[in-house]
């Protein structure tokens, strides 16, 4: 386990085969940011992960703002 600010996280090993050029691209990633290879990785997974979570909500959020825009509107009008 590792300390943080936010608390302990439980690490796991992950052994596994990835392509060449994908492992290249992750560790130009994390000498850029001044990462380890291992951060890189779990920055860049965090990311598209969080990324793909936010697709799969926007279609709600959508029709959320819809109706938010909806009532707005019919509010200004009652105003008038």
């Amino acid at each position: 386990m590792t300390n943080t600010s936010k608390g302990k996280i439980e690490l796991k090993r992950v052994n596994m085969n990835l392509p060449a050029d994908l492992v290249q691209r992750v560790v130009k990633y994390g000498e850029s940011k001044g990462l380890n290879t291992t951060s890189a990785y779990i920055v860049l997974l965090n990311q598209a992960l969080d990324q793909k979570d936010t697709m799969e909500n926007l279609p709600l959020m959508m029709e959320f703002l819809k109706g938010e825009m909806i009532k707005n509107i019919e509010e200004k009008i009652k105003e008038d």
